[in-house]
């Protein structure tokens, strides 16, 4: 390990010209701050249109093959997208699951109305022995 070179996060880096220290990391072919479909790609994301996203990384990624800066765009769009699928079936579950249980609720008024009536008819019948 070299001595006096600082390797804790966020610890002071050398000056000089902004955002120079993270092309060096993320390799010559980052689109950051260069391209503004990059830009239009992370606000899509961003924003929830995915479909804009898509386009806009599917371009990128063939301006940029080796891009670990588009190749994170594209993971973080797949995870949005899988996450809305996973949440959109438990949505439609939780709706399929209230339609049932109202469904049920109707059943058993109208079976206790029913129980309710048949009883009525029965009382009635058997006043009516008793008054003859």
């Amino acid at each position: 390990m070299e001595m006096g070179v600082s390797k804790v996060p966020g610890s002071a880096e050398p000056k000089g010209e902004p955002g120079a220290r993270e092309e060096e990391t993320l390799g010559s072919e980052h689109p950051a701050g260069v391209d503004p479909l990059y830009e239009q790609a992370l606000t899509a994301v961003q924003q929830g249109r995915w479909m804009d996203a898509q386009e806009a990384l599917a371009e990128l990624q063939v301006q940029y093959p080796g891009s670990a800066a588009v190749h994170a765009v594209q993971k973080e769009l797949e995870l949005h997208l899988s996450a809305e699928r996973t949440w959109g079936a438990e949505a439609q579950r939780r709706v399929t699951r209230r339609g049932r249980s109202k469904t049920v609720r109707v059943l058993l008024v109208a079976n206790i109305v029913l129980y309710v009536a048949v009883a009525l008819v029965w009382l009635l019948l058997q006043l009516s022995r008793l008054l003859r």
